[in-house]
């Protein structure tokens, strides 16, 4: 992936998730809390990717690392637009 196809994939879950969660937390620790949780299911996939035991799935764990990794920015720019 290219930088650019990067920040494009991010800016999309960006725009995904203010569409399906229009209102986010005023509350600073809320904020950090959810760029967290997305953080935290980042961590579970490398740990899947870590213990998985075939080349497809591997390659299958790391299409989701990249979309939680991507989820994981997503809510770290909107945590600091809301800041």
């Amino acid at each position: 992936m290219t930088q650019t196809e990067i920040v494009d994939n991010i800016l999309h879950e960006l725009t995904l998730a203010k569409h399906k969660h229009q209102t986010f937390p005023a509350d600073v620790v809320k904020m950090v809390a959810i760029m967290s949780e997305e953080a935290g299911e980042a961590v579970q996939v490398a740990n899947d990717i870590d213990n998985a035991t075939t080349y497809d799935e591997r390659k299958l764990l790391k299409e989701c690392l990249i979309k939680e990794l991507s989820h994981t920015a997503a809510m770290c720019i909107r945590t600091i637009e809301n800041l």
